[in-house]
């Protein structure tokens, strides 16, 4: 089976719509190209994933040794909650964009991406496909860094080639010829100026206080609000930044969930990763709080000022997704051996017992009656990480 399509010549982001639909940004090509997999998919029952070596894996799968692999991104599929695992073989030239399917039994299956019904929508005013950032980084791949969908329209972010470049796209699904296209200014409270050029680098949608808000993560790390009944064609929209993250640092992932705690009780939540600190979990009724106030507007120096959240046990991610109602799925690089792991967290808990070594394991320990539940949840822990 053949997995080179001309479609994509490159992947920077992909997540899925309403049912089958997986969008895929191109930012080489400055395409957003939507693959119907309705003849993949089929309901069935989510279980935990624990799979090891699975960027080693997928190499071995696609012929190649791994340094000649690259991982884009990760989208589990609403139905089948199947992995996709969006990746490039090859560097330079001899780069092929591949999307790979990852089941429960673990088989590894490349999608033959030329015979999936697709459409595609091509964003304009594309930035300068020569120019590179001081680290080398194509400005090009900033053309798509996010995507979301929502109330049948795809919210997509990144660069363009206006004068102020940061642009968020509000796209109609079906595709139609038309979308909406907005320029964002933000106040960047550690650099101390309003900023028009550094794009969003992951969002999501939330309901605060009952009006759509997307919340946005840039790079370097303002925590921002946008409405979205301003994002209107044409419009020019100064965005309330809420929080700084934490400067030398990138957001990864923003994951808007529903968790229960270890009581019972239901929690509208948001999950933010990052590339050199810690994920951040925020209750939305914290960010509705800090989208009340004034918001940011001056220099705060180089510490985290954020609304209230509790830093979570998530080391090592480096991309995440809702799974089912109860699990978070990721791709985690193992400190010990490099390799990314494609593993289940629960919500609520966000650690696994594999993890580390506690008293609760050690030879000759008995649970005390106070402890019966945490014994409980302990062995249903086990048996999804598959110890039992």
């Amino acid at each position: 089976m053949s997995y080179v399509s001309s479609k994509l010549l490159s992947i920077s982001v992909i997540t899925f719509g309403s049912e089958d639909i997986l969008f895929v940004g191109d930012s080489k090509a400055g395409n957003i190209v939507a693959f119907d997999l309705s003849k993949f998919s089929s309901e069935i029952e989510s279980i935990p994933f624990n799979f090891y070596d699975v960027d080693q894996k997928i190499a071995e799968v696609l012929g190649v040794t791994l340094d000649q692999l690259s991982i884009k991104d990760l989208a589990i599929h609403p139905k089948t909650k199947e992995a996709y695992i969006a990746v490039h073989r090859g560097h330079g030239s001899d780069m092929v964009p591949v999307i790979v399917k990852i089941n429960y039994q673990g088989d590894i299956l490349p999608l033959n991406i030329g015979e999936i019904p697709s459409t595609q929508l091509s964003i304009p005013n594309l930035v300068d496909s020569d120019f590179e950032c001081w680290n080398k980084v194509p400005i090009r791949t900033l053309t798509i860094t996010d995507m979301k969908f929502w109330n049948d329209e795809l919210f997509v972010c990144g660069l363009s080639n206006a004068d102020f470049s940061s642009t968020l796209y509000r796209i109609s699904y079906p595709f139609t010829n038309t979308l909406s296209i907005n320029s964002i200014e933000i106040y960047h409270a550690v650099h101390d100026m309003l900023e028009t050029r550094a794009p969003i680098r992951a969002m999501t949608i939330l309901n605060i206080n009952n009006e759509p808000y997307v919340l946005a993560a840039y790079l370097c790390t303002p925590l921002v609000t946008i409405p979205v009944a301003q994002l209107k064609n044409g419009a020019h929209v100064r965005g309330k930044t809420i929080g700084e993250l934490g400067f030398g640092n990138v957001p990864l992932d923003i994951i808007h969930f529903h968790s229960q705690d270890l009581q019972g009780n239901s929690k509208e939540q948001v999950l933010i990763t990052h590339k050199t600190r810690g994920a951040m979990l925020f209750d939305v009724k914290a960010i509705a709080e800090s989208n009340e106030k004034e918001g940011l507007n001056s220099f705060v120096g180089f510490n985290v000022v954020a609304p209230q959240h509790m830093a979570v046990p998530l080391a090592g991610l480096v991309h995440v997704d809702n799974q089912d109602e109860l699990h978070l799925a990721a791709l985690r690089r193992d400190m010990e051996t490099g390799r990314l792991n494609l593993i289940s967290f629960r919500k609520g808990i966000y650690f696994r017992l594999s993890d580390f070594v506690s008293e609760f394991m050690l030879p000759g320990f008995e649970y005390l009656e106070q402890h019966k539940h945490a014994q409980a949840f302990q062995n249903m822990l086990r048996k999804e990480e598959g110890f039992v």
